[in-house]
């Protein structure tokens, strides 16, 4: 019963216990608008001094690797 959860040699498991197949595309897009926001969360900060902002940019920063 053990064996059927070790991964084959294709990368995949003989039985999945949670189905879900992640879309590559999907992922970028969602990192690409992630750091779209961050950037523009940088940019607007210091016109309008709001300070508040600053999670948002450390969070997108150490997201990317930044």
């Amino acid at each position: 019963m053990i064996h059927q959860l070790y991964a084959r040699k294709d990368g995949y498991a003989e039985q999945d216990l949670y189905p879900y197949n992640p879309s590559g595309t999907t992922a970028y897009a969602f990192v690409a608008m992630f750091g779209i926001a961050g950037f523009l969360h940088v940019v607007l900060m210091f016109p309008y001094r709001a300070w508040f902002p600053i999670p948002m940019i450390i969070g997108c920063a150490s997201k990317h690797g930044l």
